[in-house]
């Protein structure tokens, strides 16, 4: 009977699979999707997924995580502009210490915040040890979001900050997870660091039976011996060697979670903050939570036949300082299911830190080139060091303290020649000063690690990044170290020093990096680097995707800007000029600056020097530049005014040879004869390139006007990169019929609002899929019932 009635159920299953893929028009059952877009940040990414969350129907939940609680309120913001009556309703999500926005004196949504978020770091089921019995819970902002969300029920879109991914969140688990901006840095435990002795320092056991007492033993040996493995090179070889296996890390996991305290009894919401307060204290001391992270940690790697450990490292005793343990590892996604679809929209994402958080995503690059005029700088840092003349802890360096206030002052000259209103973007702790010597108000600012996704700056017509974030190597290979944890690949530490045939046996190594032209060439620079890739991949998250990020606040894809870029990165930007920072004080290379002076530019040694003797100090000079610094002229489009110069060839009044050639801004001078002669003396003749000109039609030739100045054409977008245009100002088709079908989807194509597009035809597939497994649960769910 029973066999019988399994075999019903399974024809009814595959009859109502039939249905319902007819009736989406499907001949499979989808598969959940992950996509990651990179490459144009800044081209209206989140308000195509908006558009499309908006257009959604039925029951579904879909969240959307940004940097922090104010980008989620703007998000959140823009969709209610956009939603309809039918649309999902929105709320975002709030954590306990975020301000309630109902409460008129920004009291926080939590009235104990302090002391529950110092509970949950310990590990403190909050909601059921503490807001359960509460007394303070009728007037809680926290529960009160808590009740709204349950009164959404099975529908809603959730904005909430990234880091509620890695936390108890009070919304549902989502069906979509829009992943707005990057995960991947905020998905790293900064490292659990604590003296190397707790691991034989903890308490095995508390009493009870024989049995109890030769667990506790049995459990005590494999930490002494697991202690003196981390003190060695190769860890796990001596594990190995002294032969502990999985299952004895395992089996003293187990002695520990048996003698640990119930965390969920040991404090409760109708005891004083003091005496929640005074039992954290104690909890303090407790060494049992440390090794079982630690246990966890090596437990993870024990089983990838490597001798070294790759999450863990030990530091011996230094003078007073003891031993210590560190762990890195990623964070634990805690409401996203192995069903959950995901779309990350990350601009200078990493693919493959992306993949190591969301197994299977597949990546979509899609670059857009600029309309901007970028200059980039060579040969200086612009370190943290030298804007501020303090070390790395903040103590003035008296040596170097005159020179960073002179190269702050150089750089607000730089800064206050761009068009305002102007964005600046440095290093945290110098931002404020270098915009404090502008003296304009058409100057705002902000830091590294403070610009991602927001929209505040868009009205800028300029921006200047100064310098790069900058992190040690210790830091970067932490970093690294909890990505690659799970990499059966060892880890070799660059901190020290290498015997590697390099000329920098010591960090921070180089090697050779170029940078993109707008003239199709490529720039040489030398860029600090690490030799693992996989360590690089982190460092450039954080220091070459942090400045482009800056770049594209100003909305360089939409419009046309001015940015200057001051470090010695290669960034994924197309450069129009690169500057000596002397030459940027100064206000351009010697070529800008000629044209500026005068308008007249001669391609000859002897008639350039005597044209701008300031700048081509002698004819062997000038020679020189013209050889080493060639004008570049009508190749840079993006820039306003120098590009409007037009060549004309002349000979002057005595001049053997063949005949020369200038550059004349002929916007500036209607009669470019008048003009030449001005700045050169007497001429035969002058007139257009390659017309042959005798001295009887020189007057002819000389009456040419601002006509013949070449067209300002923009220059075509570097090879597989795509020209982003407006809505309404795309003189062609768009490119989207490409860029959708790189996305490869299954299921029919579906176009909102009569325009169709990447991020609005993804997550209408993912919303299907979603829709089409909350059918098959629920009636199976009745089937089975």
């Amino acid at each position: 009977m029973t066999e019988r009635r399994t075999t019903e159920k399974r024809a009814i299953q595959r009859r109502i699979l039939r249905e319902v893929l007819a009736r989406e028009g499907l001949k499979r059952l989808p598969r959940r999707r992950a996509v990651l877009l990179t490459g144009s940040q800044g081209s209206g990414k989140t308000r195509e997924a908006l558009e499309a969350v908006a257009v959604a129907r039925g029951e579904v939940i879909v969240w959307a995580t940004q940097p922090n609680t104010a980008k989620a309120e703007e998000v959140a913001a823009d969709y209610r502009q956009i939603a309809g009556p039918d649309s999902l309703p929105v709320m975002v999500v709030r954590g306990r210490s975020a301000a309630d926005p109902r409460h008129p004196e920004g009291e926080p949504m939590c009235l104990r915040a302090a002391v529950t978020e110092a509970a949950a770091k310990k590990g403190i089921p909050i909601r059921r040890a503490i807001c359960a019995s509460c007394p303070l819970g009728a007037g809680c902002g926290y529960m009160r979001q808590d009740r709204e969300i349950q009164a959404m029920e099975k529908r809603g879109f959730f904005v909430l900050s990234r880091a509620y991914l890695f936390l108890p969140c009070p919304a549902p688990a989502p069906d979509l997870l829009i992943a707005d901006e990057a995960v991947t840095i905020a998905a790293i435990d900064a490292g659990v660091s604590f003296p190397a002795a707790d691991i034989e320092r903890i308490t095995l056991y508390r009493g009870g039976g024989g049995g109890l007492l030769g667990n506790a033993i049995t459990a005590g040996r494999t930490l002494t011996t697991l202690h003196a493995a981390l003190r060695t090179r190769h860890p796990f070889a001596a594990l190995r060697a002294a032969g502990v296996t999985e299952e004895n890390l395992y089996f003293a996991r187990h002695v520990i979670e048996a003698v640990a305290p119930d965390l969920s009894r040991i404090v409760d919401g109708a005891m004083s903050n003091a005496e929640i307060k005074d039992i954290l204290d104690r909890l303090q001391d407790d060494p049992a939570p440390r090794v079982l992270d630690l246990l966890a940690a090596v437990t993870r790697e024990i089983g990838l036949e490597r001798d070294t450990i790759t999450g863990v490292t030990y530091q011996p005793e230094r003078g007073s300082d003891s031993a210590r343990v560190t762990i890195f590892r990623l964070r634990e996604m805690r409401s996203i299911a192995p069903s959950t679809s995901i779309l990350a929209l990350d601009g200078t994402g990493s693919p493959s830190l992306n993949a190591a958080l969301f197994p299977g995503i597949k990546h979509v690059p899609i670059p857009m080139e600029r309309t901007a005029y970028i200059t980039g700088t060579i040969g200086k840092s612009y370190s943290r060091q030298s804007l501020s003349g303090k070390d790395r802890s903040g103590r003035p360096l008296p040596e170097r303290e005159n020179a960073a206030m002179r190269l702050r002052q150089e750089i607000s000259v730089i800064a206050a020649r761009m068009p305002g209103p102007r964005l600046i973007v440095s290093n945290k702790p110098i931002v404020e000063s270098l915009v404090a010597s502008i003296h304009s108000k058409d100057t705002v600012h902000s830091h590294f690690g403070g610009v991602r996704g927001f929209n505040r700056w868009e009205h800028c017509q300029s921006a200047a990044v100064v310098g790069r974030e900058s992190l040690s190597i210790e830091a970067a290979e932490g970093l690294a170290r909890a990505y690659m944890a799970r990499d059966p690949r060892p880890f070799v530490s660059m901190a020290g020093a290498v015997s590697l045939d390099w000329p920098w046996p010591h960090w921070p190594f180089r090697a050779t990096r170029g940078r993109r032209m707008r003239d199709g060439s490529v720039q040489v620079v030398e860029v600090e680097v690490h030799p693992d890739p996989r360590v690089q991949e982190i460092i450039e998250q954080i220091r070459e995707a942090e400045i482009v990020q800056a770049v594209d606040r100003v909305r360089p894809i939409f419009n046309q800007r001015t940015i200057t870029l001051m470090n010695n990165l290669a960034l994924d930007v197309t450069y129009d000029r690169v500057l000596s920072h002397a030459d940027l004080v100064a206000g351009g290379s010697r070529w800008e600056r000629a044209w500026g002076a005068t308008g007249i530019i001669p391609l000859g040694a002897a008639y350039l020097h005597r044209a701008h003797p300031g700048l081509f100090r002698s004819v062997e000079a000038a020679r020189h530049a013209l050889k080493r610094e060639p004008l570049k002229w009508g190749q840079n489009p993006n820039n306003i005014n120098i590009w409007n110069l037009a060549p004309f060839d002349f000979r002057g009044k005595g001049q053997p040879g063949k005949a020369s050639r200038v550059l004349v801004d002929t916007v500036r001078h209607a009669d470019p004869r008048a003009a030449v002669e001005a700045a050169l003396g007497s001429l035969v003749w002058l007139g257009p390139p390659d017309r042959a000109c005798d001295p009887g039609q020189a007057e002819t030739a000389g009456d040419m006007t601002a006509s013949t100045a070449s067209s300002r054409i923009w220059a075509d977008p570097p090879p597989g990169f795509a020209r982003y245009y407006p809505p309404g100002d795309n003189p062609n088709t768009p490119p989207e019929p490409e860029l959708i079908a790189a996305l490869a989807m299954e299921g029919p194509s579906v176009s909102f609002r009569g325009a169709s597009s990447p991020c609005a035809n993804l997550i209408a597939h993912i919303l299907t899929i979603s829709r089409i497994q909350k059918t098959l649960l629920i009636m199976r769910h009745g089937l089975s019932a």
